[in-house]
């Protein structure tokens, strides 16, 4: 699944793969003490059925710890895959930057919660991972470790690593994050920022323009209308959130659905089209940012409206972003896999929070509840807490598939999703199953910010 959705990882990080980044460290880790690699206790799946709830915010925080615990190579001084697997490289299986961002991002939002010392340290330590892929040249970061020579540098990357700093700052006042994210914003972002309207937007790659993606145009809208609310360069991130949400607007929104389509591309100087694909994250970034734009705009009501219809529409079971394979709609989740929903679930958070005691805000607390438990119960792995990737379950093994059928009633066979599993040769069914930090994040935020609107998750909630 993740080579449709990333066009694949081969292609993208094949100028890279020749680096070694044991040798290509930028920045020294702080020392880390044996104390913060301490797994913490397990809560298994059976437990919480037994007990009939549990707290997404203690889920959350604990498995922002675990992550942290099973995927940070001291030796390497870089977050790593047990195994060769999704978004890992070189012989240790180290991470490129789309997951180590969003693992920056998760440490940010544990710190922010808890103030504890540990969590600043792991922070800390995230950080300085992350700055192992920082460019000078680009004001951005590589898709891989940095080294002489390397330009592969992705918009949505570097937006979700602006969002991850911005949040990081928010957590400690630490303006080295601020900065950094400053940087992307104001160096790297106007290199793909087209201002001209014919079409406007942002592409994917700095050497790829003839694409406008949402998962770019979007992330980067949300970094911008946060940065403008907390007052730094208010004019200019002002200019660039309305900029990018009125494209938006014009040419990713699929009004007869109210969601996101992926993209608008074209072939050399031809006209531009619109690709449907749609993925929860996209939807997400574009409710965040619409929120936003409405309190910068001192309550702008249409934003707001628009915010809203998208939500319906991201929230319906019998929409373009459930599974249809299930026939009972209460009984359909997103048709999208951990990390991409993670951005559907902040989106609707927020605007939640910026509405509360209102329909859409009930109704969207009680999609996070039902979600929140189907993810708790059947995406982790019972014997050492770590969830799955897709909200698939008959894509992830013969186990998960079986629970999906007496889950749905359904009467399907397994159907390997690669992603899940260990790279290698032969038939994915016949390959081991691999955690993935990209996940794992991904789950902890899921929790966290499911957390912020309903404290307790009941797991009787995916009936309902």
């Amino acid at each position: 699944m993740l080579s449709h959705i990333r066009h694949g990882l081969k292609d993208r990080f094949k100028s890279s793969q020749g680096a070694n980044s044991s040798s290509n460290s930028t920045t020294l880790p702080p020392p880390i003490s044996s104390s913060l690699l301490k797994a913490p206790p397990l809560e298994n799946a059976q437990t919480v059925l037994h007990i009939g709830a549990f707290d997404p915010r203690k889920e959350g925080l604990t498995q922002a710890q675990r992550t942290f615990v099973y995927f940070y190579s001291r030796k390497h001084a870089q977050f790593c895959a047990k195994v060769e697997s999704a978004e890992a490289l070189d012989k240790q299986h180290g991470y490129v930057v789309w997951p180590v961002a969003i693992a920056m991002w998760t440490l940010a939002d544990t710190y922010a919660r808890t103030k504890s010392k540990d969590d600043l340290r792991r922070l800390e330590v995230g950080f300085a991972a992350l700055e192992r892929h920082w460019n000078e040249k680009h004001s951005a970061y590589t898709a891989w470790v940095q080294y002489d020579g390397n330009d592969d540098v992705y918009y949505d990357d570097n937006a979700h690593c602006a969002n991850a700093l911005i949040s990081a700052h928010e957590a400690t006042g630490d303006p080295r994050f601020l900065d950094r994210a400053v940087a992307i914003m104001t160096k790297l972002v106007p290199t793909g920022w087209d201002r001209t309207g014919h079409p406007g937007g942002v592409p994917w790659h700095i050497g790829k323009n003839n694409s406008r993606n949402a998962c770019s145009t979007c992330a980067l809208a949300v970094a911008a209308g946060r940065l403008a609310l907390m007052g730094v360069q208010k004019e200019y991130f002002s200019e660039m959130l309305a900029d990018l949400v009125g494209f938006t607007e014009a040419h990713l929104i699929g009004y007869d659905e109210m969601l996101v389509n992926d993209s608008i591309g074209r072939s050399g100087d031809s006209d531009w089209k619109v690709e449907r694909v749609k993925w929860t994250y996209n939807t997400g970034f574009a409710i965040h940012a619409c929120v936003l734009l409405h309190q910068l705009r001192g309550g702008s009501e249409r934003h707001l409206e628009l915010a809203n219809k998208m939500a319906q529409a991201a929230i319906d079971h019998r929409g373009p972003l459930y599974d249809k394979k299930s026939a009972d709609p209460v009984r359909r989740w997103w048709r999208d896999s951990t990390f991409f929903a993670q951005h559907l679930v902040e989106g609707l958070a927020v605007l939640a929070k910026a509405q509360p005691d209102t329909d859409i805000a009930r109704q969207i607390m009680h999609e996070l509840e039902h979600f929140a438990a189907f993810v708790r119960i059947y995406l982790q792995d019972p014997n050492d807490g770590m969830y799955w990737r897709s909200l698939r379950l008959y894509v992830i093994d013969d186990a998960r598939t079986a629970a999906y059928n007496a889950l749905t009633g359904g009467e399907r066979w397994l159907e390997p999703d690669s992603s899940e599993r260990e790279n290698g040769k032969g038939a994915a069914e016949h390959r081991p199953i691999a955690k993935t930090m990209l996940a794992n994040a991904a789950v902890a935020r899921i929790f966290m910010l499911t957390g912020e609107l309903v404290k307790t998750v009941h797991v009787s909630a995916i009936e309902e």
